[in-house]
């Protein structure tokens, strides 16, 4: 990619884009704006991407992909958080294997589990969920771990309950830090599992489209869904391989629930399809309805106060540390687009990342 650059830049404070030509300096790069409306060019720039669920534990568990050709850097995501499939008893392993091996920076979520998700079935171990265990490891990995994680559903718990979601809830409570829930068909009832969120927790495959999903016909929220939102809880896209619907997502978009995180769930099963990768996951809600600033601010300012990345668009602003630049494409082909239920669309528009700037370096994708 060839500096100066005419791009449509993202404007954190403000959630619009401004017109800018990108630049390099001697200590880097820079953004010169040019007016306070966005350009008719296609590219844009931004603060890095994170994708605040995917599983990147590659070759441990069955879920695993590679952190940097699969989920992170070489898609044009700065940041991955894996979700959950490490636990106490394996969260060294990606310590010592999956972080040095990748460029893309990575943050846990640790899973109540003690050796993470070795399989589908791990909401069943209540004895491999000991709640000091979790809680002495998190306090002790406060920079990587961001939160507590655990999958409440039938095909999961079996006949558990709520008891997993219990024990998560008291790590995440003692450790001081987040709890991320993947919810799904009950029991547990979703009205009970919801209970436990509060201020900060993550309610993932919010926008799911299995029986015992939390909205209405009409696609408002059931009571406890908001009553949680109420509560300060954050609702994450989180695609995965049964975890949206287009339809489910676009009535709620359509009720102004513009304010959530947009990640892929990234996984074995679901990377040739539905999922693909991140961008593919961006796009789907762009033309499910979500504005394209809201897209962006669902990637970047959003997730990294989720994980506790605070400085993250800031960094962004103020230096240009960390960007990710993009193609707003025409569909000239007519591709197709999936959710989990099977149903298509087509979008008008594609989000093709181009290139990302990290450590003081422009990097190309190649797509």
């Amino acid at each position: 990619m060839k500096l100066p650059l005419d791009v449509n830049a993202y404007d954190i404070d403000l959630n619009c884009f401004y017109s800018a030509t990108l630049a390099e300096t001697a200590g880097g790069f820079k953004l010169i704006k040019k007016d306070d409306v966005p350009s008719a060019s296609n590219i844009y720039i931004s603060p890095g991407w994170i994708d605040i669920h995917a599983h990147i534990y590659d070759g441990f568990s069955y879920l695993g992909v590679s952190a940097d050709r699969d989920a992170g850097i070489k898609k044009g995501v700065h940041l991955v958080a894996d979700a959950g499939t490490s636990g106490a008893a394996t969260f060294k392993g990606i310590v010592k294997y999956i972080l040095p091996a990748n460029q893309t920076k990575i943050k846990i979520w640790l899973h109540i589990n003690s050796t993470g998700i070795l399989h589908n079935k791990e909401g069943t171990d209540i004895n491999l969920m000991k709640v000091s265990d979790a809680v002495e490891t998190a306090c002790a990995n406060k920079e990587l771990i961001c939160g507590i994680k655990v999958r409440i559903a039938r095909s999961i718990v079996l006949d558990k309950g709520i008891e997993p979601l219990k024990r998560a809830k008291e790590a995440a409570v003692k450790a001081n830090i987040p709890l991320m829930v993947h919810i799904g068909e009950a029991p547990p009832d979703i009205d009970e599992v919801l209970s436990y969120i509060d201020k900060g927790d993550v309610i993932s495959h919010a926008f799911h489209g299995k029986s015992d999903y939390p909205w209405n016909s009409d696609g408002t929220p059931i009571a406890s869904l908001q009553k949680a939102i109420d509560r300060g809880a954050i609702l994450d896209l989180a695609h995965g391989f049964s975890g949206f619907s287009f339809d489910i997502y676009k009535k709620a978009i359509s009720h102004g629930f513009l304010t959530h995180t947009i990640s892929t769930d990234l996984h074995t099963k679901n990377i040739k399809g539905p999922v693909f990768d991140f961008p593919s996951t961006m796009t789907k809600a762009l033309s499910c309805g979500l504005p394209l600033n809201e897209v962006i601010k669902s990637v970047t300012c959003i997730p990294s106060k989720v994980i506790n990345e605070k400085g993250w668009c800031h960094a962004y602003k103020h230096s240009l540390n960390n960007a990710t630049i993009f193609e707003l494409s025409e569909n000239i082909e007519r591709k197709e687009f999936f959710d989990s239920q099977g149903m298509s669309l087509i979008p008008e528009r594609i989000i093709i990342p181009k290139a990302v700037i990290t450590g003081g370096r422009l990097i190309d994708i190649e797509n």
